[in-house]
């Protein structure tokens, strides 16, 4: 066993039938202490999805604890700091694969049993890890973490809707060199053999500016849109003074709308929104006022007591 850098030789495997990306998550599986049934108070050294799965089920929950109990966006809590209504199944997908790392390589076993055979090379995004391994400390920061996370829960986008953009711009901090973008949306399922199982096609990709000259990023190391999943991770090298604008399209649809999520981190600033409005729950505390909204080409801010914050404008037409 070579440590949490390394695959599993007798993991499970990816592709799909129809080339999705799989495994979308690794955890450590292999030679972890945990209890013993049919004992009392006893454990043992044990190996398997038994094992890392619930390693990624105590992560998830962590960071649903993160968002409902008022931990986002910096590790601070503050019970007003989330105002986006439930955290939803692919909030948190789009959480820990935003934040998962890659490991090196899979360790084929002891070399007495493989004849003294050397690690496999593995990298993101193909079989063997998927999008990688899961780290909460990569995925949702803490006070002192030094870097920021940005998210959206379970956002529709309809079949005639113009692209969602998000504007980031970078700021310098010590925590990441990257910019990392998740989107995750559900979907009901392809019939059964089916060679091409999307029913519902979104694209992420993301324009960076750098000196006045721009380049564009797609997601899942790929040169042009992806058309097979519905997991789409951009990443970006980014220097203090880079602006980043993030896009989510809907390229084809089979049925009328689609929810999706979205996680965001690096060392970013949000600028502004398009194509969405950013709305609380019915739970929020009620505006006192009515501010004027500091965008240009966008409505006024409505006292409809569903909004946390009176600043908080509504993308008109």
């Amino acid at each position: 066993m070579r440590g949490m850098h390394f695959i599993a030789h007798f993991s499970a495997r990816g592709p799909t039938s129809d080339g999705r990306i799989k495994p979308d998550l690794v955890a450590p599986g292999y030679w972890i202490k945990s209890a013993k049934s049919g004992q009392r108070c006893s454990s043992d050294w044990l190996r398997g999805t038994s094992m890392a799965t619930p390693i990624v089920a105590g992560a998830a929950a962590l960071v649903r604890q993160y968002f409902e109990e008022g931990y986002y966006p910096n590790g601070k809590a503050n019970s007003l700091s989330w105002n986006q209504g439930p955290v939803s199944a692919s909030l948190l997908k789009a959480v820990l694969i935003n934040g998962a790392q890659e490991v090196r390589a899979v360790d084929n076993g002891p070399a007495k049993t493989c004849n003294g055979c050397n690690p496999t090379r593995s990298e993101k995004f193909d079989a063997h890890q998927g999008f990688g391994r899961v780290s909460l400390k990569h995925s949702i920061p803490l006070e002192n973490s030094g870097y920021s996370v940005d998210v959206v829960n379970k956002r529709t986008i309809s079949v005639n809707h113009s692209p969602n953009i998000i504007r980031y711009s970078i700021n310098r901090c010590q925590g990441a060199t990257n910019f990392r973008a998740t989107l995750v949306w559900n979907e009901k399922g392809g019939v059964s053999g089916c060679l091409k199982c999307l029913r519902n096609d979104l694209d992420l990709f993301a324009v960076r500016t750098r000196n006045g000259s721009t380049l564009k990023f797609y997601a899942n190391g790929l040169k042009q849109y992806d058309t097979k999943n519905n997991v789409e991770r951009v990443e970006i090298p980014v220097i203090p003074g880079d602006r980043i604008a993030l896009h989510v399209k809907g390229s084809s649809f089979s049925d009328a709308s689609v929810s999706y999520s979205l996680a965001v981190t690096g060392c970013i600033e949000k600028q502004v929104q398009q194509g969405f409005s950013i709305m609380g729950t019915s739970n929020a505390p009620q505006c006192k006022s009515v501010a004027r909204c500091k965008f240009a080409n966008r409505s006024n801010c409505k006292n409809n007591g569903f909004f946390t914050n009176c600043c908080t404008c509504k993308n008109f037409k």
